[in-house]
């Protein structure tokens, strides 16, 4: 299951992998604010993704507040982000027919549990 921001919610753009070939130095978190979000899908894989519109927060003081993100409510909000990296580094880190490693502890943590008894597991 994948949570998508709402429109106007605040987020952090990590852009780490997008500027790793400009010339001037970038910070590595940009505070925006989701202007659009579109579903869409790939016509010839039927591949669904999301293409979400940023604005950069000319004042960055970081406040969540007034934030509705996941469902949450302002400040009273309970909602726990449980976030995992992975930087690919080698060639093998990514060409393995099409997955990569990563810790049972993040697996665990982040995605809902397998049911072993279907073939293939769901």
């Amino acid at each position: 299951m994948v949570h998508m921001p709402p429109v106007n919610s605040k987020v952090f753009y990590f852009p780490q992998g997008h500027t790793q070939h400009t010339l001037t130095r970038i910070p590595p978190t940009i505070f925006c604010r989701v202007a659009t979000v579109k579903y869409l899908a790939d016509p010839e894989t039927d591949e669904v993704y999301a293409k979400i519109r940023l604005i950069p927060v000319v004042n960055s003081d970081y406040s969540f507040d007034d934030d509705v993100a996941l469902g949450g409510n302002g400040p009273e909000s309970n909602v726990v982000l449980h976030i995992f990296a992975k930087t690919l580094i080698h060639e093998s880190d990514a060409n393995n027919g099409g997955g990569f490693s990563i810790p049972r502890y993040c697996v665990e943590t982040i995605f809902s549990r397998l049911d072993y008894s279907g073939d293939p597991h769901v």
